[in-house]
């Protein structure tokens, strides 16, 4: 009977032991984007838990002086880049600090239940071809860091969108917003807002020089520009995971009488991902 017990008992270990491991591999592996568990997704919380969004990467400048701010949010695209607006690279938002590197909290195994701050240098600003100075339009860009981010639960890159998702399909739509608040808090936390977006029509006699743009207005805390509008991706009626729509525009002027404007990323995956898989 003993002998029966103590079988059983390294059974369930085994068993155990082996579902941990496909756990971590699921939340840990290279292939792995857009973690999602709804019970994060139905709270209505103002903050992210720890390790809710696990995209979100704040920009670090660094002066002379060796002084550091952050401007902007860079959303995790694969373990060596990130996505952010090309005006927090380039014009006179960034001032006299230069882009240094991305800042994640992550951790340097994976099965730990807790995370400190890593900085990741850039290594390669890709700014789009098309991307002007203190312009609205096609601002974005792909960012290459010095070395690979260790995913974990508290880093994991969002999912890319389809090339056939549309902007027609949000109009009217309340859409979450993920991102930092304005300032320059080092402990800032991630905050969970929600842009109800307006029709492509008003955006365009709005923002008349831009193209792939979506507008809303924005309700929630002011956000850093980069900061993403991301979308559920639903499988067989199920919530399978979150992935990116658009970036808040690094060069809005808040004080518009006007929506936010976001640069729509379908219209952009090509690009992006030869990017990615060119560096």
């Amino acid at each position: 009977m003993l002998g029966q017990s103590l079988y059983l008992f390294v059974f369930v270990l085994f068993v155990l032991r082996e579902f941990s491991f496909q756990v971590f591999a699921a939340v840990c592996g290279e292939r792995a984007c857009g973690r999602l568990e709804e019970r994060q997704l139905y709270n209505d919380n103002a903050y992210a838990e720890q390790d809710e969004h696990p995209w979100l990467g704040r920009l670090v400048y660094k002066n002379q002086s060796e002084s550091f701010i952050f401007h902007c949010v860079a959303v995790l695209l694969s373990v060596r880049h990130v996505l952010a607006p090309a005006s927090c690279f380039k014009g006179s938002k960034v001032y006299e600090y230069t882009p240094h590197a991305v800042l994640f909290d992550t951790s340097s195994d994976c099965a730990q239940a807790s995370s400190h701050a890593r900085m990741f240098k850039i290594e390669k600003i890709i700014v789009h071809p098309d991307y002007k100075n203190n312009t609205l339009g096609d601002d974005l860009a792909v960012v290459r860091l010095d070395r690979d981010v260790p995913f974990s639960a508290f880093v994991q890159p969002i999912c890319m969108p389809h090339s056939w998702d549309g902007p027609a399909t949000f109009v009217a739509a309340n859409v979450d917003l993920i991102g930092y608040e304005m300032g320059n808090n080092t402990r800032s936390r991630r905050i969970k807002a929600y842009a109800h977006v307006s029709d492509p029509q008003s955006c365009v006699l709005r923002y008349p020089e831009t193209r792939s743009q979506l507008c809303g207005y924005i309700k929630g805390a002011e956000l850093q520009p980069g900061s993403p509008l991301i979308g559920v991706r639903v499988e067989k009626g199920l919530p399978e995971n979150y992935y990116l729509i658009g970036n808040l525009v690094g060069g809005y002027d808040p004080s518009l009488s006007a929506p936010y404007l976001f640069i729509f990323v379908s219209p952009y995956r090509n690009w992006i991902l030869d990017n990615i898989h060119a560096n």
